[in-house]
């Protein structure tokens, strides 16, 4: 558990975090983490729908790689005649 240094004129915990804040200074750890999961939690999701729609994209078509590497040839070519 992380304690934040408390405020000189009182004992609470609270006013330290509020001032903080009001002066616009950087984020406490807390909040921090609790920003961090959230995001972990949003980039789980998006991949997983990702995955489902590939998943479901191999499942629909027999010839899945060949058309994969089919395609992934033609951009190398395109790319290496341009001269990227």
């Amino acid at each position: 558990i992380l304690i934040e240094p408390t405020d000189t004129t009182s004992s609470s915990i609270e006013l330290s975090r509020k001032r903080k804040r009001a002066k616009g200074k950087q984020r406490d750890t807390l909040t921090r983490i609790l920003v961090l999961r959230g995001y972990v939690r949003h980039l789980t999701k998006k991949l997983k729908v990702s995955i489902k729609k590939l998943k479901s994209y191999k499942s629909k078509s027999k010839n899945f790689r060949t058309a994969t590497f089919a395609t992934s040839s033609r951009i190398v070519g395109m790319r290496g005649y341009a001269g990227i």
